[in-house]
Order: C-alpha cells, then structure tokens, then sequence
C-alpha cells in the first residue's frame, strides 16, 4: 500500500482502522501498525 501511495504522488492516507485482538495479528502484525511504523507521509485513520 505504501508503495503504490508513493507511486501515485501520495502526500497523506486516509483508511479505516478497528482494534481486532486475534491471534493472527499478533502473528502478523496488523496493516494500520505497518503503516503506522513504516509510512513517511501523515496518515487519517478512522475507527
């Protein structure tokens, strides 16, 4: 996601977010924590 964000000029992303405690994010790692570490742009993110 964040690549095509970049590639598309992106200068802020909007999404949804909503707290799921599962056993695969915790395996996983959840997108909005991803984006929440690894985005260079500022983010919205609604719940």
């Amino acid at each position: 996601m964040l690549a095509k964000s970049a590639a598309h000029g992106a200068r802020a992303l909007a999404m949804g977010a909503f707290g799921r405690n599962s056993w695969r994010d915790r395996l996983f790692y959840s997108a909005t924590r991803t984006l929440l570490a690894e985005a260079d742009f500022p983010l919205r993110l609604a719940h």
